[in-house]
């Protein structure tokens, strides 16, 4: 667990190095990340007791991740 603290260090400290146009694309690729990741692992919790297959957990950071890279790549577009 200590790298991956180290690796949460280093992430906070290059957002804090930004300038503000790229700390607003990566804070709204963040919030999208979030509520989607939310949405998605909280829908299909319900979706599980209706007999759907059990989901690591494991598969909820390649979900956020994936929802960040489009935020990311949607805020690049509206802000190019």
């Amino acid at each position: 667990m200590l790298p991956a603290a180290f690796i949460c260090a280093v992430v906070v400290r290059t957002i804090r190095h930004l300038d503000e146009m790229q700390r607003k694309l990566q804070f709204e690729a963040l919030a999208l990340s979030f509520a989607g990741t939310a949405l998605i692992t909280f829908g299909y919790g319900f979706l599980e007791g209706a007999g759907f297959p059990r989901i690591s957990m494991f598969a909820v950071w390649p979900l956020m991740a994936a929802f960040w890279f489009v935020g990311v790549m949607i805020g690049r577009l509206r802000f190019k």
